[in-house]
């Protein structure tokens, strides 16, 4: 798989960075590609710069929390503290995240889609299904990738598969240029970012799951959303009848 994530990561693009929804057109056996607004996630664009994208992803993240119904616990505490912060710190996304690479991006990337040889699996002849692809930071697909290490879940983030980090460590280091800048201070701070705009809106949450269950089935949500919080707000908003991030969990 790591593979080819690094073929589409590959292709060259025509604005180099320019950041929305890649568009083919074909002519006389030629395929030209241009860079249009998002459609697949509807932020608008093109984006001429990482920063102008991360913001509008964070935005869109936020109109889509406001109008998530069953999850009021998770809104009381967390939605006047994120609307706080999209309104008044974004500007903040520090520069260095203008250094992460604008790739060729497949929104459906997954064993599904890649046709591999029957006598070497490792040799790639054919990824399909390019309904959606993007001009994007190559790190925004943290969590297809993330996905591969994890099991599938209600929530969307199930728990890691046994000996996970040495899927990871396998995946990175069969593409070496790309596991350089997984681990650069472009990305973590990307990501950094990026994953409050992920996982700020929790799936709902059924009152019927057990004490083990509930505890972790936000438990991503909130680690994206405390750290974002807690690393550039001074002063942490928290109405005084909200309950506690241990209610929320337990109860």
């Amino acid at each position: 798989m790591a593979l080819a994530f690094s073929a589409c990561w590959e292709i060259r693009l025509p604005e180099k960075h320019l950041i929305g929804e890649l568009i083919a057109s074909g002519t006389n056996d030629e395929i030209t590609l241009e860079i249009g607004p998002d459609r697949h996630y509807g932020l608008g664009g093109p984006f001429s710069s990482v920063r102008e994208y991360l913001r509008a992803y964070i935005k869109s993240s936020l109109i889509a929390l406001e109008k998530q119904q069953g999850i009021e616990e998770y809104k009381a505490l967390y939605l006047p503290r994120i609307r706080d912060f999209v309104n008044t710190r974004l500007q903040e996304i520090p520069a260095v995240v203008e250094k992460v690479p604008i790739v060729a991006m497949h929104a459906d990337m997954g064993p599904h889609n890649v046709i591999v040889s029957s006598e070497r699996p490792t040799d790639i002849q054919a990824i399909i299904d390019w309904e959606f692809l993007a001009s994007a930071p190559y790190a925004s697909l943290y969590r297809i990738i993330e996905m591969l290490f994890r099991e599938p879940a209600p929530n969307g983030f199930g728990p890691e598969y046994d000996r996970s980090d040495e899927l990871r460590e396998a995946f990175w280091s069969t593409i070496p240029k790309w596991k350089r800048w997984n681990k650069s201070e472009a990305t973590q701070t990307f990501l950094e970012w990026f994953k409050f705009g992920l996982f700020m809106k929790p799936e709902w949450r059924s009152d019927d799951l057990s004490d083990d269950e509930k505890e972790g089935y936000w438990r991503e949500n909130i680690r994206a959303v405390e750290n974002i919080l807690e690393k550039h707000t001074l002063d942490l908003y928290q109405p005084s009848n909200a309950p506690l991030v241990v209610d929320i969990i337990s109860h």
